[in-house]
C-alpha cells in the first residue's frame, strides 16, 4: 500500500490474481500538478488529514486479509489505523547506502583492496579519512567553518521543519543569530536564576 498523487480515490491496480503480493493504493488528498517537495508542510497536513481516511477505507474495502502493516516512521498515523482494524503493525526505517561504495567504515583495516579507501561513504555522504595531524590540525583549526555544517538530508529536512533550528542550520549569519538569542535569552545567568526554582522542583 502506498499514497499515490495519481488516484482520486483509493483504487486498486490490476495485478496477477495467483502472486502472492497484491499492490494498493490510497490518495493523498492533493491534485496530479500540486508541487510536493515546494510545499512539504502543505503536503504533511494533507496527507495526515485525508491518508487516515483513505487508508481505512481500503482496508475495510479490499478483498483480500492483511497479516500485517509495514510503516514508514513519517507517517505516524497508519498505526492509529492499523489499531482501528486489529492489524499488527511495524515499523521500518531503511537508510540509504551509496551503490559502489562502503556505506561505514567502522574497520579501515579490514578492507581487502586500497581502491576502497576513496568509496567510503557514511549514507549517503563522501567521507573523508584524516589520518595526519597537520591534516586534522587544517581542518579542526584552519577550516574549521567549512566543516561547521551538518549534512541535510530529506528526512532529516521534513523532520525539523526545513531544518531551521541552531542544531541543524549551515554556518552562517543565520546561526550566529540563533546562538546570540540562545545566549542571551536563555542561557544568560537571569534566565538561568529565575528558572533555579524549577529545575530543582523536577529533581
Amino acid at each position: 500500500m502506498a499514497p499515490i498523487p495519481l488516484l482520486p480515490s483509493p483504487s486498486q491496480v490490476p495485478t496477477d490474481p495467483h502472486h502472492p503480493i497484491h499492490l494498493q493504493f490510497f490518495s493523498d488528498g492533493l491534485p496530479l500538478d500540486y508541487d510536493r517537495k515546494a510545499n512539504l508542510d502543505h503536503y504533511k497536513d494533507t496527507l495526515g488529514k485525508a491518508g487516515p481516511q483513505n487508508l481505512s477505507h481500503l482496508i475495510a474495502t479490499s478483498p483480500h486479509n492483511f497479516s500485517c502493516i509495514v510503516m514508514n516512521p513519517f507517517v505516524p498515523w497508519v498505526s492509529d489505523v492499523a489499531a482501528q482494524h486489529r492489524i499488527p503493525c511495524a515499523m521500518l526505517w531503511i537508510q540509504p547506502c551509496a551503490l559502489y561504495a562502503i556505506p561505514c567504515a567502522g574497520s579501515l583495516s579490514a578492507l581487502l583492496h586500497s581502491r576502497f579507501k576513496q568509496r567510503l561513504r557514511m549514507g549517503q555522504r563522501p567521507a573523508i579519512v584524516v589520518s595526519s595531524p597537520e591534516i586534522t590540525e587544517e581542518i579542526l583549526k584552519h577550516q574549521d567553518a567549512t566543516f561547521s555544517s551538518r549534512t541535510i538530508t530529506e528526512a532529516v529536512r521534513t523532520v525539523t521543519y526545513g531544518a531551521t533550528s541552531l542544531v541543524f542550520v549551515p554556518y552562517g549569519s543565520r546561526w550566529r543569530l540563533l546562538r546570540k538569542v540562545l545566549s542571551t535569552e536563555l542561557f544568560s545567568s537571569g534566565s538561568l536564576s529565575a528558572l533555579l526554582h524549577s529545575r530543582f522542583k523536577q529533581r
